[in-house]
């Protein structure tokens, strides 16, 4: 963090960058694996012959709506 190695404040940093402090705090929101694991098993029970192209578009649709790359799908 630029705080941490520069000793500037949050506040100041955020300001000169033109950047809300909110965003500089933002972390994502992390999927769990093994959830993510059960919806993937799921999928490809429904449709065997879904690759993972198919099985992230899945994912990304309407029950799920997650943010997963297809990397991380065919892993």
């Amino acid at each position: 963090m630029l705080s941490d190695q520069e000793g500037y404040p949050v506040t100041a940093a955020c300001e000169l960058l033109e950047l809300q402090r909110s965003t500089f705090y933002y972390q994502s929101e992390q999927v769990d694996e093994c959830e993510l694991e059960a919806v993937i098993e799921d999928i490809a029970g429904k449709y065997p012959t879904y690759g993972t192209r198919r099985v992230t578009q899945e994912l990304r649709r309407f029950p799920y709506e997650l943010q997963v790359n297809r990397k991380r799908v065919r892993r």
